[in-house]
């Protein structure tokens, strides 16, 4: 029996979160594109040199709305419909646990909004109850460990090299006065950022906000803010401005009731950030476009930071889920996320026989992990 659990991308993305237009801090390095601009790259020019199946048993079973981050030799998932723990792998896909798993025993965790690897490979969680988070480590034999409380209420978070963290905390009125803070081990906040000046009170918001790229950049996306951000020793920069045209987040929606403001951004379309990465050679956007008419559409940019390119990748209807929802930058190659009932009804022309072979048949439908770079 095979079971695919699928996750609605539709109302969700709204109620999560919501952004304003901010000013941009001065950054020489700031750019501003339109998605109008972009060229059309061939997915043909996307040659998969590995990939990753994800072990999935009944223990693990995950829809497709998942959390992945990839620490040294381990990688570690979140389904975002359940946070009902962590699942771990190791960096073959084979599955090797659950920790932190959703409950009230010993060990287990009520709470669950998100998750960080250390350079080490140690597990950090971030679990919020009512008015409070809290911040833990994870040992090797599943154990938590309370490092901070803080009043801040965050639901995602990122790690410091010096042991503080930047908390985002969105439009969760009256809770959250600004929507990113950054605080020290003890749960004291040293610095707040982005004033939460929106009018109405928001229900709390699932989105991830922190971006994570190895020898690159830490990334800040906010889910209806068309301006991405690097943080670096407490400084928030502008990296990008994306112009996203008629599908840009109107003047007025700030100013309506918040059910008459959905209603407007439905009818007219709306794009919202769903990813971005970072490195010296290139950055990476995962633009998500909603709306009556248009349904539900996912895209990939990509500007290449060395020639000055900005593209949006160009895949046939059958490949969309393979090659929509990239997972991050190593170098010049990009990770992405995918299922085995996807890839294996692929006829792209770089998945050699090799790579066949190892997307193995299983009970149930599961993740792969595919890398690959751009000829």
């Amino acid at each position: 029996m095979k079971c695919f659990l699928l996750v609605s991308l539709q109302v969700l993305f709204f109620f999560c979160s919501c952004t304003s237009k901010e000013t941009k801090p001065s950054n020489p390095d700031f750019l501003s594109l339109s998605i109008s601009d972009a060229a059309s790259l061939s997915v043909a020019d996307l040659e998969i040199v590995d990939l990753i199946p994800l072990e999935t048993t009944s223990q693990n079973l995950m829809g497709n709305d998942l959390r992945v981050r990839r620490g040294e030799n381990k990688i570690f998932v979140m389904d975002i419909a359940q946070r009902d723990g962590i699942h771990i792998f190791s960096d073959t896909g084979q599955f090797l646990k659950t920790v932190a798993v959703k409950g009230e025993g010993p060990n287990e965790l009520k709470g669950l909004q998100d998750f960080q690897i250390d350079n080490l490979g140690q597990l950090f969680l971030l679990a919020t109850l009512g008015d409070r988070t809290t911040i833990y480590q994870i040992s090797e034999e599943g154990e938590l460990h309370k490092l901070t409380d803080t009043e801040y209420l965050a639901s995602a978070f990122t790690l410091e090299e010096n042991g503080e963290f930047y908390l985002y905390g969105s439009y969760n009125k009256p809770l959250v006065t600004h929507r990113l803070a950054r605080v020290d081990s003890s749960g004291k906040v040293l610095q707040s950022y982005f004033p939460n000046d929106y009018t109405n009170e928001m229900l709390p918001m699932t989105e991830r906000n922190f971006y994570e790229t190895e020898g690159g950049d830490l990334v800040l996306a906010e889910i209806f803010n068309d301006t991405l951000y690097t943080l670096q020793n407490g400084r928030v920069q502008a990296l990008v401005n994306i112009d996203l045209g008629r599908y840009q987040i109107p003047k007025e929606f700030w100013e309506m009731d918040l059910m008459q403001g959905f209603e407007l951004i439905q009818e007219q379309g709306f794009a919202v950030f769903n990813s971005a990465f970072g490195n010296s050679n290139r950055i990476i956007a995962n633009i998500h476009f909603q709306g009556n008419e248009i349904g539900t559409q996912k895209k990939v940019y990509l500007y290449d930071r060395i020639m000055g390119e900005f593209q949006v990748l160009d895949y046939p209807e059958q490949e969309a889920e393979i090659w929509n929802d990239p997972m991050g930058l190593e170098e010049d190659q990009i990770w992405f996320l995918t299922y085995h009932s996807f890839l294996r009804e692929s006829q792209h022309p770089s998945l050699s026989p090799e790579l066949l072979a190892k997307i193995p048949e299983q009970e149930f439908d599961y993740p792969i992990l595919i890398k690959a770079k751009l000829n």
